[in-house]
């Protein structure tokens, strides 16, 4: 996986992504989203 492009505002966060054609996009989000959603747990939970 490779980040062509990424912008990053207050609230989100835009990204151009190039994936093997093997890796669906469901497939890619649903890590990304989960992987992300415990980074941000983990530093951020009190």
């Amino acid at each position: 996986m490779n980040i062509s492009k990424a912008e990053v505002y207050t609230e989100h966060v835009y990204m151009l992504v190039k994936t093997p054609l093997q890796i669906s996009v469901l497939s890619f989000m649903e890590h990304w989203k989960g992987k992300s959603s415990t980074t941000l747990y983990e530093q951020f939970s009190e």
